[in-house]
């Protein structure tokens, strides 16, 4: 019984002491100041570059600021309720319905400058799959600024084209985005992909 009591107590005192130290706590993160951390009120509260960092001037790895996005063309969105499409493996999609087209939203930093892009498919027939690279303004017009066609016929395939202008981005103006359309519904015809040529320190 005594060994009981005497358990009892330290528990007590323990969970007491638990309780103060967290009113404690409580009370210094209340008395925290804006950009302040809890238990370290001195941490920096801005974010700056380090100067001797090898990428400093964020140009995603490459001196020159080329880096490239790669984009599946799974993450797709119909363009309609009525357009289906089917994955077929590798990332690509083939249409399940009549007719179609399907979307890829572009999320790209400001400033960035969209060198082209490379369109990736697989085509067994005689029809054409493509690949739309388009903008939206503020007035809800569609522009499309630059597509690439399949061959045709030829397997798995991949096709580059530059834009045939300087294009920067500018996201408070425009809205960016992939379209896919194919020319053939099933396995005979697959989109499978993009990869945008992009340029930080144009």
């Amino acid at each position: 019984m005594k060994q009981f009591i005497t358990k009892l107590c330290i528990t007590g005192g323990l969970l007491i002491s638990g309780i103060a130290l967290s009113q404690s706590a409580l009370d210094d993160e209340l008395m925290l100041q804006p950009g302040e951390s809890l238990l370290n009120t001195d941490w920096p509260s801005e974010f700056k570059d380090n100067p001797d960092d090898p990428d400093y001037l964020k140009t995603y790895g490459e001196p020159l600021g080329s880096y490239f996005v790669y984009l599946p063309a799974s993450g797709i969105t119909p363009y309609s309720k009525s357009s289906t499409a089917a994955y077929g493996g590798a990332g690509c999609i083939q249409r399940s319905s009549s007719s179609g087209y399907y979307d890829l939203q572009l999320q790209m930093p400001d400033g960035h400058e969209i060198k082209g892009f490379r369109y990736y498919y697989s085509d067994s027939s005689a029809s054409s799959s493509t690949a739309f690279l388009y903008t939206i303004d503020n007035t809800g017009t569609f522009s499309n600024e630059l597509s690439i066609t399949s061959t045709g016929d030829t397997g798995y395939g991949a096709i580059y084209a530059s834009m045939p202008a300087t294009t920067l981005v500018d996201n408070f103006n425009y809205r960016y985005g992939i379209r896919f359309s194919t020319g053939e519904t099933g396995s005979n015809q697959k989109i499978c992909g993009v990869r945008l040529w992009m340029d930080s320190n144009p």
